[in-house]
């Protein structure tokens, strides 16, 4: 269940990291209004594992989603898409992180379950 979790945290932070680049996308290409542009890119299915206001987001993650949200409109284009960058790239550090935590514990969590199911196994003969 533990490994599960950890699996799970990688692909959201996969997937903000997707989404922080196609807000950048947004900025760059069409030119659009921040709220419209995030509005659209929430309803796009891809994105919907996020949750609308990133709620399904493990807290630290969380917080990190809500600064860059706080971030935007605050400077002209050029900014944005260096701001837009420097937060993916904030994301994909985190993502390696998690997914090093997923490699060392998410092998243990495995071995663990599977050395308690062969003692309960060896306790009910």
């Amino acid at each position: 269940m533990k490994s599960a979790t950890l699996y799970a945290r990688v692909q959201k932070l996969s997937l903000l990291e997707r989404y922080i680049r196609a807000v950048g996308d947004g900025i760059r290409f069409s030119g659009e209004e921040q709220g419209r542009l995030q509005n659209r890119l929430f309803e796009e299915p891809q994105f919907e594992p996020l949750g609308r206001n990133f709620e399904r987001l493990c807290d630290s993650d969380r917080l990190v989603a809500a600064e860059f949200i706080n971030g935007l409109g605050k400077t002209d284009t050029e900014g944005q898409l260096f701001y837009c960058e420097g937060y993916a790239e904030r994301v994909a550090q985190q993502k390696t992180a998690a997914e090093a935590e997923y490699q060392q514990k998410g092998r243990l969590y495995k071995t663990l379950g599977v050395l308690f199911g062969l003692s309960a196994a060896l306790l009910a003969l």
